[in-house]
């Protein structure tokens, strides 16, 4: 029985391991929106609602601070939980910090360039950046509704390839089964 939990907890080791790497090029902010008082401001040029989540973004960061603020509209009150992702690739060298303000119902995403360059010339105008602002709700209060669907998708697939695994393999390497096959 030991030997079979051993390459289980080396599996699980593996998965803790790269999911560290996986969240390397992600920020993310979780709230409860409250009902908000004051109005709906047009100030904001970019806005996220439940149905349009997702602006992609191209920006010269710098290497001070930059900020930009999002106004969220329709999001319900009646306590779901929602979370803002920001996404990047891993050749953009940047870092992001998120909050969000209830008095506003807006996310303000702070960001700058966390690089240095032998090439001076990167090191006074930094590259173009792109990068993705996502709004999502929680389910279960652990998983953003979009990937939702793909947990479940493994769990069903890693259960029927437990089970269908078992039977494959009682047949294949079961001894009655080739010696009745070999004569």
């Amino acid at each position: 029985m030991t030997n079979q939990i051993r390459p289980l907890l080396a599996l699980l080791l593996a998965l803790t391991l790269y999911t560290t790497l996986a969240l390397a090029n992600t920020a993310q902010v979780r709230f409860v929106p409250e009902l908000s008082r004051s109005p709906v401001s047009d100030a904001y040029s970019k806005q996220l609602s439940p149905t349009d989540n997702t602006l992609t973004l191209t920006t010269t960061p710098e290497f001070e601070p930059q900020t930009q603020t999002f106004q969220l509209n329709g999001l319900s009150t009646d306590g779901t939980m929602y979370e803002v992702r920001v996404c990047w690739p891993a050749n953009y060298p940047l870092e992001f910090d998120l909050s969000f303000d209830p008095k506003l119902n807006a996310v303000k995403v702070s960001y700058f360039s966390d690089y240095y360059s032998s090439e001076e010339d990167l090191n006074y105008l930094p590259l173009d950046a792109e990068f993705q602002v996502i709004l999502n709700k929680v389910v279960l209060g652990a998983l953003p509704e979009d990937i939702f669907g793909a947990v479940i998708l493994a769990v069903v697939g890693g259960g029927l390839a437990w089970f269908l695994g078992g039977a494959v393999y009682k047949i294949v390497f079961d001894t009655d089964v080739v010696d009745k096959k070999m004569r």
